[in-house]
């Protein structure tokens, strides 16, 4: 199976993220513990909140991030307003297309 990202690449889009939205991470786990607290204190409305938060920020954070630098194709699943390439200059990673 031919990948379109080298090792490299892929590893190098968790490092960009990760360095992006830096604060944010402590808030994932604190929303994690608030949600296991309310697993036990029978809050399944809260629960499901945190969840459809999580979510929404996989669907909308993620795409706008490092993906597109490193795996233009990505574009199309991103919102319009992101949809342009960054310059090669500032991609960390290398051309996959010839």
């Amino acid at each position: 199976m031919i990948t379109p990202l080298t090792t490299a690449q892929f590893f190098g889009i968790f490092v960009t993220y990760n360095g992006a939205i830096w604060p944010a991470q402590i808030g994932a786990y604190v929303l994690g513990l608030v949600a296991i607290a309310a697993l036990w204190q029978r809050r399944p409305k809260l629960i499901l909140a945190i969840l459809a938060l999580m979510w929404l920020w996989n669907a909308i954070g993620r795409p706008r991030s490092a993906l597109v630098g490193a795996l233009p194709s990505s574009l199309a699943f991103s919102p319009p307003e992101k949809r342009s390439l960054p310059s090669r200059s500032s991609t960390r990673c290398k051309p996959i297309l010839r």
